[in-house]
C-alpha cells in the first residue's frame, strides 16, 4: 500500500474484529463511528452457515464447495454477466470449476428460496446492518428485494459505479479475495470526461480522455478476505475485482441516516429530466408530461420514482407510529427501534413528506384522507417530542443555573 492510500484509509476506513484490531463494538458505537460519519467499515464476522457450508478448505484456503452448491441450488436458473441466455446454476458451477472466467451478479437467491417454500436460511443479517428500511418496505409484497449473491471466477470484476439511488451497501465475503477501489464522494467530479461520461473501468481509463482521474484522485484500496464484511456508505464510487474463486452475499439498504440522500438524488435527477425535455411540455400536456418524467426517473433509478418514494414514506410512517405505540409494552427492542431511534426516524420521514408535498408532482397526485391523517399524526408526534426535548433541556439549564 502506498503512503497516499495509507493516509486515506486511516481517515476514511475503520476495522473491527480482526487480528490486532479493536473488538466489534455494540450497535450504537458502530453507528456513531461508521454510519453517522460515512466511513467505510470492515468487520471480521463470517456469515453462517454459508461460510461453512458453501466452502471447503483446500491448501489452507477456502474455495467453493461445488458438490454442495450443485446439490442444494443447482436447479435454480441464473443469468451470468455478459451472457445472452440464462442457464441452470449447475451449468454455471461446471463452467466456473472448469476455469472459465464467468461471473454471476445480483442473484436473488434468498428470495427465490423463500418463494419455493425453502425455509433453510443460509445467513442472518448482522445486527450492525440490520436497520434496513429498503428491504423491509419491499418485503411487503415479496416481488423484489435488494439482497444478492455474487459468485465469480478469478479476474472477474464489477466495474466502477455508485450504488443504486445512493443507497448504502454491505458485502460479506464467503471465499476468495475482493480488491475494492474506493473514491470519496468529493472526488466524483474527477471520474468523468469532458462530455460528462463516467469512467467505465478504472483499469483502462485513458489519461488523455480522463486526465482529472489520473491527476487528482486518491483511491482507497482494500483487500477483503473471507469472513470480512465491508460497509459502503452512500455516494462512494467503487470498483471490485475478484481474486480467486469468489462468493459474497451483498445487500443494498437504507434507513433514517441516508433517506434524505436518496431523495436528493431523485430530486436532482427529476429536475434534470424536466429541464432536458421541457420544450415538449406544452404539446404533451400535463396528463402526459408528468407520467413521462416519472417513467424516465424510474428508468434511471432501478424503478424508484416518486410513486415508489411515496409508498415507501407511507409504509415507514405507519411502521414508526406502530413502534412508538408499542414502545411501553415491548420487553426488549433492538437499538435501532428504541425510543430515540424511532423519534429520529419519524422526524426524517416527516421532513421528506413535507418536501415531497412542495413538488409539482404532489398537485397531480392528491393525498387520500387516510394518508393525510397518518402524516398529520406523525407531524404531531414530532412536534410533541421536540417540545419535550426542549423542556428537558430547559430544565437541565435551570438546574445548572440554580
Amino acid at each position: 500500500m502506498d503512503r497516499a492510500n495509507s493516509q486515506a484509509e486511516s481517515e476514511y476506513v475503520i476495522r473491527f474484529g480482526g487480528p490486532g484490531q479493536p473488538s466489534i463494538p455494540r450497535y450504537t458505537r458502530y453507528n456513531d463511528n461508521c454510519i453517522q460519519h460515512d466511513r467505510i467499515c470492515i468487520l471480521t464476522f463470517p456469515l453462517q452457515p454459508a461460510s461453512e457450508k458453501w466452502t471447503v478448505l483446500d491448501n489452507q484456503k477456502r474455495r467453493p464447495n461445488y458438490p454442495y452448491l450443485r446439490a442444494r441450488y443447482g436447479h435454480h436458473v441464473v443469468q451470468p454477466t455478459g451472457r445472452t441466455e440464462p442457464m441452470r446454476f449447475e451449468e454455471f458451477l461446471n463452467s466456473m470449476e472448469a476455469g472459465e472466467e464467468i461471473y454471476l451478479r445480483d442473484w436473488h437467491l434468498l428470495r427465490e428460496c423463500q418463494k419455493e417454500g425453502d425455509e433453510e436460511s443460509f445467513y442472518t443479517t448482522p445486527q450492525w446492518v440490520a436497520d434496513d428500511w429498503l428491504n423491509a418496505y419491499l418485503d411487503t409484497d415479496g416481488d423484489d428485494d435488494y439482497r444478492f449473491v455474487y459468485m465469480g471466477a478469478s479476474g472477474t470484476c464489477t466495474t466502477l459505479h455508485v450504488d443504486v439511488f445512493n443507497s448504502f451497501s454491505w458485502s460479506a465475503n464467503i471465499c476468495g479475495i475482493k480488491k475494492w477501489t474506493f473514491f470519496p464522494p468529493f472526488q466524483s467530479a474527477y471520474l468523468t470526461n469532458a462530455r460528462g461520461d463516467t469512467i467505465a473501468d478504472i483499469r483502462t481509463a485513458s489519461p488523455t480522455e480522463f486526465p482529472a482521474f489520473h491527476m487528482h484522485t486518491t483511491p482507497i484500496i482494500i483487500y477483503q478476505r473471507p469472513g470480512e464484511l465491508v460497509f459502503v456508505p452512500s455516494r462512494w464510487y467503487h470498483q471490485v475485482e475478484n481474486i480467486g474463486e469468489t462468493i459474497s452475499i451483498n445487500h443494498n439498504w437504507c434507513n433514517a441516516r441516508n433517506i434524505d440522500t436518496i431523495f436528493e438524488n431523485l430530486e436532482t435527477d427529476l429536475a434534470y429530466i424536466r429541464n432536458a425535455i421541457g420544450e415538449h411540455r406544452i404539446e404533451m400536456g400535463e396528463d402526459e408530461w408528468d407520467p413521462h418524467c416519472q417513467m424516465m426517473l424510474r428508468a434511471n433509478n432501478a424503478g424508484f420514482g416518486y410513486e415508489m418514494l411515496w409508498d415507501f414514506l407511507v409504509f415507514h410512517a405507519g411502521r414508526l407510529l406502530m413502534l412508538k405505540d408499542q414502545g411501553r409494552h415491548r420487553s426488549s427492542v433492538p437499538p435501532w427501534e428504541d425510543e430515540d431511534a424511532v423519534a429520529d426516524g419519524m422526524k426524517k420521514v416527516t421532513a421528506l413528506w413535507a418536501r415531497l408535498m412542495k413538488d409539482e408532482w404532489a398537485a397531480l397526485h392528491p393525498t387520500s384522507d387516510e394518508h393525510l391523517a397518518l402524516f398529520r399524526r406523525l407531524e404531531y408526534e414530532v412536534l410533541t417530542q421536540d417540545q419535550r426535548r426542549s423542556a428537558a433541556l430547559t430544565g437541565t439549564d435551570c438546574e445548572l443555573l440554580c
